[in-house]
């Protein structure tokens, strides 16, 4: 088994980098972006698809279109943070630059999947450092792991959940026993009154992978699918229809996922509505898809697209006990 690395925690004054692997963040919210995580004690180096593309987005609203009409592709659509050459190259300059401690990202969107052929695997597993996103950036936290051999975190991102709204206490406690604490364990706790539900019972331990099911779901059969072998898998999302959540499960299911793993942990899926039965929820949609696992299964985990957030240590060892409502991570 492929040795883990941990990467070196942060401090207070360290300098990390803010990247946009995937959708663009205007010059005004770029500005907020950097002052957020200033708070955080942090010092901030832009990359250079925040700096051009607030450029752009901002003459985009001004409507002046003499001034970018040079700009091709994906720039044009105002979609992308930039081709996806120009954002690996982002990932790959913070990871790089020794005074960079950290990288942050901006947001996620859809985006990220692009990036993966342009991603150097000697750049960044030779410089291992925290990375910090989610959603989108599924796609990257999984090849951190099992490409580079490091732990990655499925956290906070600065437009996404520093900004609008800030950080409540919560999110950012969890945030920084994450990533600024020197932790031999850490336990993954929910709001105080927010209790998990238990799906199936039992304790079961892994390598944690998974993230977003739609990203997720989406690597599948391609070069990047993650290896969930004897894994903890992670689960959450936002705004899909109950039924596309449902075809994604057997899409997994199809390609033997679940049959895979050592257990089962699901975050939010908030903004998850059933037009077709609106009384059929999420909930009971991952009752019946997996009471019958003979794994455990966890749900109610409150990570994800809230604006309440924890953070995971993605790739970390993970020890579950679905009963006990317990998530904890061991640095072995």
């Amino acid at each position: 088994m492929q040795e883990i690395i941990y990467p070196e925690r942060l401090k207070r004054g360290d300098k990390v980098g803010l990247v946009a692997p995937a959708f663009p963040v205007s010059k005004e919210r770029t500005e907020l972006c950097v002052k957020a995580i200033e708070e955080l004690g942090l010092k901030v180096e832009l990359g250079a698809r925040m700096e051009q593309d607030g450029w752009i987005l901002e003459h985009f609203k001004e409507g002046d279109r003499r001034k970018w009409a040079g700009v091709k592709g994906y720039l044009e659509t105002f979609y992308l943070a930039g081709r996806p050459e120009s954002r690996a190259e982002d990932i790959h300059r913070m990871f790089a630059d020794p005074e960079i401690k950290g990288i942050i990202c901006a947001r996620g969107g859809y985006g990220s999947a692009q990036v993966m052929p342009f991603l150097d695997k000697e750049i960044v597993a030779g410089n291992p450092k925290i990375f910090l996103g989610f959603s989108d950036i599924t796609n990257i936290l999984n090849w951190i792991n099992q490409s580079c051999g490091f732990v990655a975190y499925h956290g906070p991102m600065a437009s996404s959940n520093m900004v609008d709204p800030p950080m409540d206490a919560y999110t950012r406690s969890a945030l920084e026993q994450a990533v600024f604490a020197d932790w031999e364990e850490l336990e993954f706790k929910n709001p105080e009154g927010d209790e998990p539900e238990v799906i199936v019972p039992g304790r079961a331990e892994g390598r944690l992978a998974g993230g977003n099911v739609t990203v997720f779901a989406r690597t599948l059969g391609t070069f990047y699918q993650p290896d969930v072998r004897g894994r903890i898998l992670f689960l959450e999302d936002v705004s899909e229809q109950v039924a596309s959540l449902d075809m994604y499960f057997a899409q997994m299911e199809n390609a033997g996922i679940f049959d895979q793993v050592s257990g089962i942990l699901f975050g939010d899926f908030n903004e998850c509505e059933n037009k077709y039965e609106e009384s059929y929820k999420v909930e009971e949609l991952l009752r019946d898809r997996f009471s019958s696992k003979k794994i455990p299964v966890l749900a109610g985990l409150r990570c994800g697209h809230r604006a309440v957030t924890g953070t995971l240590p993605m790739g970390a060892w993970c020890a579950m006990d679905a009963e006990a409502g317990k998530v904890r991570f061991l640095r072995r």
